[in-house]
């Protein structure tokens, strides 16, 4: 987070998950001078408890918007970028794509040996 903050010349708006770690970590950088919010997503079992489904994650049934510093734009809140961007490297990571094409062979991922 500090580097982050010594790359930023403005106030920004800023959003996380609901992981306790970012929020003294957003606090230790940025003081009070960011506009912070968190997206917890609510997660539970719709499908019963079938065989075929135990050990699947659980569904994602909502989502909780959670000031934190600042005054966020209710309308920003999302993590619809980094979530993009975590999907893109482990499809990279992987192999796979979501169409089940296979990715090139210039993958670069430090678990794939």
């Amino acid at each position: 987070m500090d580097d982050l903050r010594a790359r930023l010349a403005n106030r920004v708006q800023l959003t996380s998950d609901g992981l306790k770690a970012y929020l003294e970590a957003v606090e230790g950088a940025f003081g009070g001078d960011v506009d912070y919010a968190m997206l917890v997503k609510l997660y539970g079992d719709t499908s019963g408890n079938s065989p075929d489904t135990r050990y699947s994650p659980g569904e994602c049934t909502g989502i909780r918007k959670r000031n934190v510093s600042g005054k966020p734009d209710p309308r920003h809140i999302a993590a619809s970028y980094a979530e993009l961007q975590n999907l893109r490297w482990y499809y990279a990571c992987h192999g796979r794509w979501s169409d089940g094409s296979l990715v090139g062979s210039g993958r670069h991922c430090a678990d794939d040996k």
